[in-house]
């Protein structure tokens, strides 16, 4: 699974982008992030690929995972998260390049917690931020103070870290690769095989 920022933005890059992972002889799966164009993201149509949950289809090899769902592949169980604030905002323009839904609304936040009630395990959680514990280490391999980080999303993925039992965690937000007690994965630029 991999997050696929700024997929809509119709720019010549994008295109390449999408072309590139059509071309592939694999499915990509991707989460929410921030900077999505979230307008066209949650206009795509809501297909099942036979893992669980619908997904986003952008193409016959890209698709979006719902945030706060449950997916089953390959026998494994992935708790999808995504989202984060973009502390850039004020230099963006809504509806343009940022998207207010790109923090959880109430309702998913609600739904979530009301779906984790009868599941105390999963074997990843996938998520585009990350838990505070995650980000104390982040800070001193990164030598920068990320304070700016710890958004709603951020206290979403610290009730998640705190009561659901998982194998391993990945997030992407922080562009960097760093893995942290054999536990918590961010990944840039690399695959992992799970």
């Amino acid at each position: 699974m991999i997050h696929l920022s700024h997929l809509f933005y119709n720019d010549k890059n994008d295109r390449y982008l999408q072309n590139w992972f059509n071309e592939k002889n694999y499915i990509t799966l991707c989460i929410f992030g921030n900077h999505e164009n979230y307008d066209r993201l949650l206009s795509l149509p809501m297909v099942d690929i036979g893992i669980g949950e619908t997904v986003y289809k952008v193409s016959d090899k890209i698709y979006y995972l719902q945030r706060g769902k449950i997916y089953n592949i390959e026998n494994k169980q992935f708790l999808a998260l995504g989202g984060g604030e973009s502390i850039d905002k004020e230099t963006r323009t809504e509806g343009i390049n940022w998207w207010r839904k790109e923090q959880w609304s109430y309702t998913e936040q609600e739904n979530l917690f009301i779906l984790l009630k009868n599941i105390k395990e999963v074997d990843y959680v996938i998520s585009h931020t990350a838990p505070d514990y995650f980000l104390d280490f982040l800070q001193i391999h990164l030598r920068k103070n990320l304070r700016q980080y710890r958004d709603d999303t951020v206290r979403i993925n610290n009730q998640i870290n705190s009561f659901i039992k998982f194998k391993h965690w990945y997030c992407g937000h922080y562009h960097t690769t760093l893995t942290v007690k054999n536990k918590y994965t961010c990944l840039y630029k690399d695959f992992r095989f799970i």
